[in-house]
């Protein structure tokens, strides 16, 4: 099932906007060519229904292994030692300034604390979805109690989650949902949601953009088991 969700990935990067930019400068290079494999086509109807999270088949982006695994000693102190650097280090894209001027200070605590409270929230794992969809909006539920209704013009819309908040522009590309957020102190992330050719499994890909070169990714490869298979069946094929 891992190589139907790299597939899947391959073809949002493909199809759509890279999912997230590795650096900061210079143009961004080329999407890669579309693999040569089928593409499913699904109407947004077909998106509605419950889904369950499966812990199995969802990875951490950064280790390719399950998201849910916990992370050893020496992650934990990596992660840990690489977070303090980030803060108190300078970085010459940062977040402001320019040249000419005095020298950019990288991100200071508040930035970093705003960004990681903010990320953490987006990244937290719902173990269901319920998903409902109109013709011009779609709203997520889940099991953390959280329900938000995004309209689907593509136009930015502002939203609170916890103590954060956040902007977000959402649209239908092909058989494809992207939901592309933006925070303060220059946060963005990318999120792509994409059925398997039976509709009975959603995927979810979430890309938090890096601004260090040569970082590794952050974010997920989500697989979501649907609970109602005979939503898919009654979806209208003529909804979008």
């Amino acid at each position: 099932m891992h190589d139907v969700l790299r597939r899947g990935l391959s073809i949002v990067l493909a199809c759509a906007a890279p999912a997230a930019a590795a650096v900061r400068q210079g143009p961004a290079p080329a999407p890669p060519s579309a693999p040569e494999i089928e593409v499913s086509s699904h109407a947004p109807a077909e998106f509605a229904g419950v889904w369950d999270y499966n812990a199995d088949e969802s990875l951490n982006a950064a280790t390719g292994k399950p998201e849910q695994a916990p992370l050893s000693a020496t992650q934990r102190g990596r992660g840990a030692a690489s977070s303090g650097r980030a803060g108190a280090g300078r970085s010459g894209g940062g977040f402001g300034g320019g040249q000419g001027r005095a020298p950019d200070i990288g991100p200071t605590p508040e930035m970093l604390r705003a960004s990681r409270d903010l990320m953490r929230d987006l990244l937290e794992i719902p173990e269901s979805l319920t998903v409902s969809v109109t013709p011009d909006s779609i709203t997520f539920s889940d099991d953390l109690d959280r329900r938000r209704t995004y309209p689907t013009d593509g136009s930015r819309h502002s939203y609170r989650l916890g103590g954060s908040a956040y902007g977000a522009r959402v649209s239908w590309r092909d058989s494809q949902l992207r939901k592309d957020i933006d925070g303060d102190f220059g946060f963005k992330m990318s999120e792509v949601y994409f059925l398997s050719k039976d509709a009975r499994r959603l995927f979810v890909i979430l890309r938090v953009e890096n601004i260090r070169r040569n970082a590794p990714p952050i974010g997920a490869d989500r697989v979501y088991d649907r609970v109602d298979p005979a939503g898919a069946a009654a979806a209208a094929p003529d909804s979008r």
